[in-house]
């Protein structure tokens, strides 16, 4: 329960935060859920659709990328791979064959480019729900021994927290949205 109550203490520094900020205590939230779960890596992705923002946080944070320095979130269509039909899922011995689709297995729910990408092998995950409509998953890949079923119910436990970082973050998006469109209005009527 320590983890657990580091993680959603982390999450509630952030009421004020720049989207930076946020996203620094998303990746320190999210290591402290990879170290609990002994995962190799933690994984939160949100989506606002309307505005077409896919984001996906990761433990442990892309550093393959030069263009893409850490701490930084992945804002990208490459992560409209996230939704998915059924966000909770927990599976073992997950193999996709070659050629696969979108549909892979009833076991889970996982497009295959996430399985390849991340070589997940096993998984839990863990939906992120505002106003009963889901806005991000939470997903942990690859731990040493099986999963299993005690583990979904500690992640849907503090899913809530990743929830509320999630959305702080959106709604900076959407305040900047907002500016863009209200300067190239202001530009088109000069």
């Amino acid at each position: 329960y320590l983890a657990e109550r580091r993680i959603l203490s982390t999450a509630g520094q952030t009421a004020e935060a720049s989207e930076q900020a946020t996203v620094a205590t998303i990746q320190e939230a999210l290591r402290e859920l990879g170290n609990w779960f002994r995962c190799s890596h933690a994984l939160l992705a949100f989506w606002d659709a309307p505005h077409d923002h896919y984001c996906l946080c990761r433990y442990p944070p892309l550093d393959s990328d030069p263009e893409l320095p850490q701490g930084i979130l992945e804002d990208s269509r490459e992560w409209s791979v996230c939704p998915g039909e059924r966000l909770e899922l927990l599976a073992n011995e997950i193999v996709v064959p070659e050629g696969a689709g979108r549909s892979v297995s009833a076991e889970f729910d996982l497009h295959p480019h996430l399985v390849r990408k991340f070589q997940i092998y096993n998984a839990v995950g863990c939906g992120i729900y505002q106003d009963g409509k889901p806005v991000g998953r939470l997903l942990l890949v690859n731990r040493v021994s099986p999963m299993r079923p005690f583990l979904l119910r500690r992640l849907k436990r503090v899913a809530p927290a990743f929830g509320r970082l999630a959305r702080h973050v959106l709604v900076i998006k959407a305040v900047e949205h907002a500016a863009y469109l209200n300067g190239l209005g202001e530009a088109v009527g000069e």
